[in-house]
C-alpha cells in the first residue's frame, strides 16, 4: 500500500479534530459562566423560575445572568430538595 493513503488519512483524522475543537469551543463560549450572576447565591426567586421549567434554559441564562450549566445542576438539586420536603409531609 502506498504511503501516501496514510498521510492522506492523518491529514482528515487532524482536520476534523481541528474542526471539532473550534465547534466545542464556541458552544461552550456561548454557554459560559461569565454572567453577572455567577458567583452569587440563588434566590427563591430565581429557583423557583428554574423549577417550573417553562422556559428553555437558553433563555433562562440569559434572564438570569447563569450558565445553562448552572441551571441544570440547580433544578437537579433543588428538585431532590423538594421532593424530599413533599415525601416528609
Amino acid at each position: 500500500m502506498p504511503s501516501y493513503c496514510f498521510r492522506d488519512k492523518n491529514e482528515q483524522k487532524e482536520k476534523e479534530r481541528v474542526q471539532r475543537r473550534a465547534q466545542t469551543k464556541r458552544y461552550y463560549k456561548r454557554l459560559s459562566a461569565d454572567k453577572q450572576n455567577a458567583k452569587q447565591r440563588w434566590t427563591i426567586h430565581d429557583i423557583e423560575i428554574v423549577l417550573a421549567h417553562e422556559q428553555p434554559d437558553r433563555v433562562l441564562s440569559e434572564q438570569l445572568g447563569r450558565s445553562v450549566k448552572a441551571i441544570q445542576e440547580a433544578r437537579r438539586v433543588y428538585k431532590d430538595r423538594n421532593l424530599k420536603e413533599e415525601s416528609e409531609s
